[in-house]
């Protein structure tokens, strides 16, 4: 199921088939947190135990049932902490978790007894009496920790890892089913009862509550479980909450891991900041953390992690939800009502050696107040770890003001602000320059400055104005007197000087009235910008103040549609840069197919002039062998076709008959090159049931068959006729004489002899010896 952000996003029970949190890759934040197993190993507990674990407070935590650690989320938080003023630092002012989000959200006690005692540097003895184990030492020779595998395999858990192919819920039930067989089952038995109890506590601090950046887990509560019976008297979730503000404050950036329950922040900002990273499945349910589904993305880590940083940075002010819980009752959560009195109040948490100080102070508009500024410094001292020479600490003794001050209930938050203007532009001046934090300089106010400016430029002239006019009316009254005694005194102003001073007075007064008139303007103008700034902020406020009575959904619509919004500009961003960039590698492909073309044309009158070329010099080349074939066979058989010839024609002379003439037997080619000698015996038997062929000088008709195959008779008549002698010969099979010249011997004594040759279109022709013209 889609989220409907399109970001990629799934629901998480979409993602159970694989591990309860996806593949991580290496350089990424890790949550340390084990969770599924601890809950295994919780419902392994027989049912005496497992009530014994309700009585202490922790029935609720360890029933919500595990989802999907958001890392991006978790990560964009962090980077948003101030370790000064142990608050984090968001566009719209400080924000900082309290004890009501721990009970709330966790379901854990945040009354009672602070989790605070001593620490040692060597905890053998109590591991060894309380748990059976032996811890190891560190490079300082300190035994503070116990092995994860150790305390596994004294849980029965040993080596148990989710399959690929395994759902969550069925592996849950794979690792409770060999937890079972690791507890004792009987109540009797109350030291083995006890030893599984306190080993169960140990692994559920260690990878689950109170995770560290390590693998091992810390032995630091074990003196704190050495009376099962008061386990349940402590403030558990004040000790989460320390716990975790101490992990966000000495984290250096670079870390691949977090500690803490890292849960707590991921819920914790679905309540404050909505960001549409989880959907509320069960609005019903308590602790808060049953309540919601997170969304799995499907995208790269640090792709998310860029998104949410800058969706935090423009989250609008107005989405924040200030007073998420102001519209939820306390019925089935005493751990609510119990802690009620200290929801109010700036105090020091504790947890052992993790003592910090929750300063509700600067996020009075979670309680429904204004935000006054206040000046914060770093605590020194606080948050040490137990190294070097302080070998074993009592916590309570080493800060006894802070120990006092939880004692003590802490300090009512109160405010007497009548708005937060003032607070935003002093946290802007304090922090606006980092990068992490949008530009809040208004509009409006800039052209308030301006209009300052200016009237207190005009303000000037006009004391100046007001200077000269008084200057000139004493001139003015001075000329006057001047001029009354000038009647009996030589020495009277002359006329034109008190003409010129009328007239300067004249003007400075109209200059006067001039800048009275553009003053009273500037100040009509101020105070009608002055009016509207006290209008939008009084109905900023109010807005503010009608957020808790908005549904969330209303509000969790609002945010999805600008995440939707600001993603579809994104992609319609992306979509047009690929659009330019198909278009160029379009028309670089045409331009390619285009000289393709031209080159494949080019290539193709080649090839076919190369063929035409190897063709003709075939051709050449057969008429060259088969001329140079029959050349060879007809001198082989010379002497033998003279032979014949003079024995016919002394026959012929010795019996005075007239034959006709024509060309001997032509030699038969037998194979490649090979030629065999004729002879005019046996033609009569060769010629038997054959077609024959009459040729003549002029033309050659055609038989039924061909007459160059083997065994075809072929009969020559000669040009004149009747008077010359006959002949009849055979030719090779398959037309392989076909082009071969055969050389004749003169017969009529003329001097000349002839030379006959088969044509392509099965005739015979004659070719003279001079310059070797042919004649049909």
């Amino acid at each position: 199921m889609k989220c409907g952000h399109n970001c990629g996003c799934v629901l998480e029970d979409e993602r159970r088939p694989l591990f309860w949190t996806p593949f991580i890759p290496e350089g990424v934040m890790r949550p340390q947190t084990m969770w599924p197993l601890v809950v295994a190993a919780y419902r392994g507990l027989p049912d005496f135990q497992r009530e014994r674990v309700r009585e202490m407070g922790f029935g609720s935590i360890l029933e919500i049932e595990p989802f999907f650690v958001d890392p991006p989320l978790i990560q964009a938080i962090r980077d948003r902490w101030d370790r000064v003023s142990r608050a984090f630092l968001l566009p719209w002012g400080h924000m900082v978790p309290s004890l009501e989000d721990v009970a709330r959200i966790t379901g854990l006690r945040v009354d009672g007894e602070a989790v605070t005692g001593v620490t040692y540097a060597d905890y053998t003895d109590l591991t060894e009496d309380l748990l059976g184990l032996e811890p190891y030492g560190d490079g300082l020779g300190d035994r503070r920790m116990v092995g994860r595998v150790a305390l596994l395999e004294s849980l029965g858990l040993t080596g148990v890892r989710q399959r690929v192919d395994e759902l969550l819920p069925v592996f849950v039930e794979r690792a409770v089913g060999l937890a079972r067989v690791a507890y004792g089952q009987d109540p009797e038995e109350t030291e083995r009862v006890d030893r599984d109890l306190r080993r169960f506590l140990v692994f559920f601090f260690g990878k689950m509550l109170f995770t560290t950046k390590g693998d091992d887990i810390h032995c630091r509560f074990l003196e704190l479980l050495g009376d099962l019976g008061r386990v349940g008297r402590y403030a558990w979730g004040v000790a989460l909450l320390a716990h975790t503000f101490a992990d966000l404050s000495t984290g250096t950036g670079r870390e691949t891991t977090v500690g803490g329950f890292a849960p707590f922040l991921q819920v914790w900002s679905y309540y404050y900041i909505p960001l549409g990273r989880a959907t509320q499945v069960d609005p019903t349910a308590v602790p808060l953390a049953r309540r919601w589904l997170p969304l799995v993305s499907t995208v790269t880590y640090s792709f998310q992690l860029d998104v949410l940083r800058r969706n935090i940075r423009d989250f609008p002010a107005l989405l924040v939800v200030w007073e998420p819980y102001a519209d939820q009752g306390d019925e089935d959560q005493p751990w609510v009502m119990s802690g009620r009195p200290l929801f109010r109040r700036d105090i020091w948490v504790h947890c052992l050696n993790e003592i910090e100080p929750l300063r509700l102070r600067l996020a009075v508009r979670t309680l429904g107040l204004h935000q006054r500024w206040k000046e914060e410094t770093e605590s020194r001292g606080i948050g040490k770890k137990t190294r070097g020479k302080a070998k074993t600490v009592d916590w309570r003794t080493r800060f006894p003001d802070q120990y006092a001050d939880w004692q003590r209930g802490g300090q009512l938050v109160e405010s007497d602000a009548t708005d937060s203007t003032a607070y935003l532009r002093r946290f802007q001046e304090e922090y606006g320059h980092r990068d992490f934090m949008r530009p809040e300089r208004d509009g409006m106010d800039t052209l308030i400055d301006q209009l300052q400016g200016q009237l207190a430029s005009t303000e000037v002239q006009l004391a100046e104005a007001r200077a000269a006019l008084e200057a000139l009316r004493a001139a003015q009254v001075t000329a006057e007197r001047a001029d009354i005694a000038g009647a009996s005194s030589s020495r009277s102003v002359p006329v034109e000087e008190v003409t010129s001073l009328q007239e300067q007075l004249s003007a400075a007064v109209e200059r006067a009235e001039h800048a009275e008139r553009k003053t009273e303007e500037l100040q009509d103008a101020v105070a009608r910008e002055t009016g509207t700034i006290t209008e939008l902020t009084e109905l900023r406020f109010q807005l503010t103040r009608r957020e808790s009575d908005l549904p969330r959904d209303v509000a969790e619509l609002q945010a999805m549609l600008t995440l939707e919004r600001r993603d579809l500009e994104r992609q319609q961003a992306r979509w047009e840069q690929e659009r330019s960039r198909w278009e160029l590698e379009h028309e670089r492909l045409a331009q390619q197919c285009l000289e393709a073309r031209t080159s494949q044309g080019v290539v193709e009158r080649l090839l076919k002039a190369s063929e035409e070329r190897y063709r003709h010099g075939r051709e050449r080349a057969r008429e060259q062998g088969r001329i140079s074939a029959y050349s060879e066979s007809i001198l082989e058989t010379s002497s033998q076709y003279e032979r014949n010839v003079r024995g016919a024609v002394a026959a012929q002379r010795s019996t005075g008959s007239r034959a006709p003439m024509g060309p001997p037997a032509l030699p038969v080619a037998a194979d490649q090159g090979e030629a065999e000698k004729f002879t005019l015996e046996g033609n009569e038997e060769a010629c038997k049931g054959k077609s024959e062929e009459e040729f003549t000088g002029e033309k050659a008709v055609k038989a039924k068959s061909r007459p160059w195959e083997l065994g075809k008779a072929v009969k020559m008549v000669s040009p004149e006729g009747e008077s010359k002698a006959e002949f009849t010969t055979t030719f090779p099979c398959g037309g392989n004489g076909l082009g071969k010249a055969v050389k004749v011997p003169c017969v009529e004594g003329n001097g000349e002899d002839s030379v006959w040759r088969p044509g392509k279109d099965d005739s015979m022709t004659r070719i003279q010896s001079e310059g070797r013209k042919e004649v049909s």
